[in-house]
């Protein structure tokens, strides 16, 4: 049969002659086929990593003649490779689904934006992380695939209301919890009076991902000042389409038509933060606080989406100072997407949670676990802990499906309890999604009598009024949970869909433990079971066992010493890493 391909909800009014077929992020919801498979994610993310490889010299190149720098691969990875990673995979997913959906189905005409009147650019990375979820976005990028495709079909096109996605939301425009707190402020104003004092050759521990009062601890441990700097912002400059005419991405005989497509586009489509700004940004990160000549670098967050942080760290780097990257949430060595994480190729150390098969990688303990007491209540309630939904610009094939499938395993585990058991459930949001939810998340939440807490709660304060933790993903939660040995169950659509080949035997043994289900209704059996005294399961000698087990692999709880081995490790990496030098 004959059909209409639309790229955006945008065209929903307009008078198809057939059938219509709508390509974008909710329609990816609706279907899992394209990377379902573990073996689908992993030769899709394979592709995708050799083309990032192949395409990063090139960019590296073109920058540096073009700024009068001459800065190291490495150092270009540093501050372009997150923002490329997700970008190629990004491209690569819409590439993938509308070449099949081409080929697939008798498609007989085309609406399309104007290919060559949005642009894809982003002012920096954090903006990429919502832009790629961006409807407009998504059907601009679709019409410049379609004209690359070159293919003999009538295509109607529509003006797009705006050139390039405006407001766009940026890192040091972004709302946290941090900038209202009256508790920040006053800190910020210590961080001053301290930074008075600060020596050139301090070590830069920043954004450990350790909860704050041991962040600072460790500094006093390596016998300095504690330090707390600001986000630095920045004021980008405009998009400038001659200065981007200057860049060189001619594909070369071996480039796959993809790569092709992509050489093409990402003059136009390179952050403003590389380009029109990298002079502005530079000179920040060189009038920043940090220090001038730090002994090392050690960051678990920062890495991504500070430019100015990464900046320095480049230039750092390149000059020979150690850069240690800290484990960033739960899934680098067990999901398929992190075996491709730039941060582990570009830093000297990478300090883990506890996993060790690697020689660049260094166990030690859950960083956001230390210091945190046992929350849990035996009597309290069942709390559904739900992933973000349409928000997530994650480098994952398959998200939007995963999502959506497990959102709807999620209800339907709560609506299979007892009475009882309803009755006292609180399901709690992702922090801000309820207002992304579409109106089909919205209703099912409504058909429920139970309590949604939205996030004006933390988690933690949740926790305490909770006997049992049920997560719909494989949340870092779950992590933090065990390592504190509080009760914890969770299922997700496609178990393991995206997960490392390598440690399938991990979530055994939390299947084992019955913690983690491959079967909702078995989930259910189990709840109502052990509602009346949940200790008495979660506390066994198989249970404990087997947790013990799983922790010991990749999630090693703290101890009294953790804080001190960590300063001992971080010694020991920096006079290795300096060795190494020379």
């Amino acid at each position: 049969m004959k059909q209409t391909l639309r790229l955006s909800k945008n065209f929903f009014g307009s008078k198809f002659t057939y059938p219509s077929v709508y390509l974008g992020r909710s329609s990816k919801a609706l279907s899992n086929e394209n990377f379902y498979k573990v073996e689908d994610k992993i030769k899709a993310h394979d592709c995708c990593n050799q083309i990032y490889n192949s395409i990063i010299s090139d960019l590296a190149r073109n920058l540096n003649i073009l700024h009068k720098v001459n800065y190291s691969l490495r150092s270009w990875n540093i501050i372009l490779g997150y923002w490329l990673r997700l970008f190629i995979h990004s491209i690569y997913e819409n590439y993938f689904i509308l070449d099949k959906t081409l080929k697939n189905l008798d498609i007989e005409e085309i609406f399309s934006f104007y290919p060559e009147e949005y642009d894809l650019f982003t002012l920096d990375t954090y903006a990429l992380y919502f832009t790629v979820l961006d409807e407009k976005w998504n059907c601009a990028l679709n019409s410049k695939i379609v004209k690359f495709f070159n293919i003999k079909k009538k295509i109607i096109y529509k003006k797009s209301e705006e050139k390039y996605l405006s407001n766009q939301e940026t890192f040091s425009t972004r709302k946290t919890y941090y900038k209202k707190n009256p508790i920040f402020n006053f800190l910020n104003l210590i961080g001053k009076v301290f930074n008075i004092f600060k020596k050139d050759k301090y070590a830069c521990i920043y954004k450990t991902y350790l909860p704050f009062v041991y962040e600072k601890k460790l500094e006093i441990k390596m016998g300095q000042l504690p330090q707390f700097w600001n986000d630095k912002k920045i004021s980008f400059k405009p998009y400038d389409k001659n200065l981007r005419k200057e860049i060189d991405l001619k594909s070369n005989a071996n480039s796959s038509k993809f790569e092709e497509f992509l050489r093409v586009i990402l003059p136009s489509s390179l952050p403003v933060f590389v380009l029109e700004s990298f002079k502005d940004i530079n000179e920040l990160s060189e009038k920043s606080d940090y220090p001038k000549d730090p002994s090392f670098i050690f960051t678990s967050e920062a890495f991504a989406y500070d430019e100015v942080f990464k900046f320095y760290t480049a230039k750092k780097t390149q000059d020979g100072v150690p850069y240690f990257i800290g484990q960033h949430g739960n899934s680098y060595f067990t999901h398929v997407y992190n075996n491709y994480a730039i941060e582990v190729d570009v830093c000297d150390k990478f300090i883990s949670w506890g996993f060790k098969d690697n020689h660049k990688v260094i166990p030690t303990f859950n960083f956001k676990t230390l210091g945190r007491r046992k929350l849990f209540n035996n009597k309290g309630k069942f709390l559904v802990v739900f992933r973000q939904v349409n928000i997530s610009g994650l480098p994952m094939f398959d998200l939007p499906a995963q999502e959506k499938g497990s959102f709807e395993s999620a209800i339907e585990i709560i609506s299979g309890l007892n009475t009882k058991i309803q009755s006292q459930t609180v399901a709690r949001l992702f922090p801000g999604n309820h207002h992304n939810l579409e109106p089909f998340y919205k209703d099912l939440l409504k058909n429920l009598n139970i309590k949604i807490e939205t996030g004006n709660k933390h988690l933690r304060d949740l926790l305490k009024e909770s006997r049992l933790t049920f997560f719909n993903y494989d949340s870092t939660g779950i992590l933090e949970n065990l390592a504190l040995n509080i009760p914890t169950i969770c299922f997700w659509n496609n178990i393991f869909g995206f997960i490392n080949p390598n440690a399938v035997d991990m979530y055994k043994l939390l299947i084992d433990a019955k913690i983690l289900f491959k079967d909702p209704k078995e989930l259910i059996k189990h709840v109502e079971n052990n509602w009346l005294d949940i200790s008495s399961w979660w506390m066994s000698k198989n249970t404990q066992e087997l947790i013990k087990e799983f922790n010991s692999r990749i999630n090693v709880p703290p101890k009294k010493d953790s804080l001190e081995n960590l300063k001992k490790i971080l010694i020991q990496a920096t006079k290795q890493s300096t060795a190494n030098e020379y």
